[in-house]
Order: C-alpha cells, then structure tokens, then sequence
C-alpha cells in the first residue's frame, strides 16, 4: 500500500445518485408513464449525444422497464452478443425450446425500487472492499456513504440526479471547478472489469481450452458447441463471450463441492438428466 495506511473509496455513489445505466432507463420510462414526453425525447437526446452505441441498446433499455412483457415476446430481434442459450442442451432439460426456461422479468420498475436493490448489492460489495483492505492491512473509508449525505441524496428529485441522459448529475456540477474536464465529463460507465478476452486469446489460451474441455462431464452443456465457438473466438471470427469464463467457474465449482448430475436433478426439477451419471 505504498506506506498509506487510510484509503478514501468511491463506493455508493453511483447507488446514491443514480450512476448506474438501469437509473436512466427507469426514469426514462417514469417520464413517459406520467406524460411528461417532451422531458423524455430531451433526455434521450442528451443520451444519444454522449454515447456512440447502437440505437437497438437503447431502445432495448427503456422497453426492459416500460414494456418487459413485451419485450420477452420480441427479445429476439434484438441483438445480443452472448451464446448461452446455444451452449445448453435443452433436451437435457427436457424443454422442447429456450423460450420454456424461467426467465426473470422486469415489472416496471421504478427508480426507487432500482436504489433499494442497488443497496442490497451494495452490501456484498463493501464486504468485498473491507475484505480485500484488510488483507493488505489498509483501512478504508467510505465519505458517499455518511448517513446524512445518503439521506439527503434519496430526498433529492430525479431531475437532480439524472440530467440530458446522464447519471450523477449534480455531484457534476458540484465537482466542475474541482476536477478536470475529462474526468467529470466522463461518461462511458466501466466496472473493474478483467481483461478476459486478450488472456483468453493470448497467454491463457491453452488454459481455457484445458478448462472448457471438461463440460463433455456436465450432460445439460453442448460441449463440442462450446468448443467450437472457442476456437472461433481463438481465430478472431467472433467476439469474446463472457460465457466461457463462466461455464469455467461453473465446472470448477461443481468440481470443487463434488456435485454430480445426479445432485443438480435432486434441486433443479427442470433438470432431469436422461441418463445414469
């Protein structure tokens, strides 16, 4: 730690002031609920400037919150990286189709209901902070978390919070004379998101392909699909998916707990392998 002893961390503002992408959308489609569609187009507006994704994203953002049935009905038309559901074998499951698995689906959401389940997530994330600073004997403070800061934050208006389609409005403006322009004014939301793509493509490659060889042990994955993918991803055909890295995790933990086929039957009724493990 460099000889500091006390860190400042960042955590909570983005569940106090409306960071997070899911705040947008949900205020979006509170401002059409209420009528208000002149503010809507105007924050969307401001959204597209600021942002160079696909128009699809972002009318797959509001519909999650404004239409979620409907968009379950017509979720394939929009675009969708991920390969999931063609990694699992859905006669193992005994579902003639993806469209039969359970899905979770929004219901409207409002924006305070979005903050209550950020904070709930938030608390598993502090223990992951506390933990990982104590492992390097280094305290850790939280200034956006001080009670009062968080109270006076929730009694703020979401025009105060989320203003021409970005989050954290006013900490902003607060922070203009403070911080430099490409710093406040930064708006492409990141996580501390791993480099899994260039470690799969490149020293990692042997290990991923070592890792995903052993779903052929786990009937409910299409393992050879998997592996052709993989090895698409590998020649630069098609983008990463996160999957991988998942189906790995997912492998290893049944390894590491000793969980059979025959166990994830006794919990999962959809599952019901059609042959002996």
């Amino acid at each position: 730690a460099e000889g500091r002893k006390v860190y400042l961390s960042g955590q909570g503002a983005d569940e106090i002031i409306a960071g997070y992408g899911s705040y947008f959308w949900s205020f979006l489609s509170e401002l059409l609920l209420t009528g208000r569609i002149m503010t809507a187009i105007s924050e969307y507006k401001g959204y597209r400037k600021k942002r160079v994704n696909s128009a699809f994203i972002g009318i797959r953002g509001f519909s999650e919150y404004l239409f979620p049935s409907l968009l379950r009905m017509y979720k394939s038309y929009f675009p969708n990286t991920s390969q999931a559901n063609s990694f699992l074998d859905f006669q193992e499951l005994q579902l003639e189709d993806k469209n039969q698995a359970p899905q979770i689906i929004r219901k409207n959401d409002s924006t305070k209901k979005i903050l209550q389940y950020r904070m709930t997530i938030l608390r598993s994330i502090l223990h992951y902070v506390d933990r990982t600073s104590m492992a390097h004997s280094v305290e850790t403070r939280i200034p956006f978390l001080d009670y009062r800061l968080v109270e006076f934050c929730m009694s703020l208006p979401n025009s105060l919070k989320i203003k021409d389609g970005i989050g954290k409005y006013i900490l902003r403006q607060i922070m203009e004379n403070i911080l430099p322009a490409k710093i406040k004014n930064r708006f492409d939301k990141m996580g501390f998101a791993s480099p899994e793509s260039v470690w799969a493509r490149g020293d990692l490659n042997d290990f991923y392909r070592e890792e995903l060889s052993k779903l052929r042990e786990i009937p409910l994955i299409k393992s050879e699909v998997v592996l052709k993918s993989f090895e698409k991803f590998t020649k630069g055909l098609i983008p990463y998916d996160s999957t991988f890295t998942r189906l790995i995790n997912f492998q290893r933990w049944l390894s590491i707990f000793k969980i059979s086929a025959a166990a994830i039957a006794a919990l999962n009724p959809l599952f019901k392998p059609t042959h002996s493990p």
